[in-house]
């Protein structure tokens, strides 16, 4: 089989089919794309905190700020998006 012969057509993949998936390793799904994830060392932990303490006061009464957790976003990215 030659290379031009293969199906190149990447499978993109719902939430639910990522939620399912056993990856052991650091990953997000952006766009139906699994995508590593650098670890959280000292650097980006000192980038979240001073990130917090500037946006945290400007967040209007009755909104949560949420950090550092997994979000799926209605409509974004399918029809298994929360």
């Amino acid at each position: 089989m030659q290379l031009a012969e293969l199906d190149r057509t990447p499978h993109l993949l719902s939430v639910a089919e990522y939620m399912s998936l056993a990856i052991e390793e650091r990953t997000e799904l952006l766009g139906g794309m699994i995508y590593d994830v650098s670890p959280r060392d000292e650097p980006h932990r000192y980038a979240v905190r001073k990130l917090i303490q500037i946006l945290a006061p400007g967040i209007p009464a009755g909104c949560i700020l949420s950090c550092q957790n997994p979000v799926a976003v209605s409509g974004r990215h399918g029809r298994d998006a929360a």
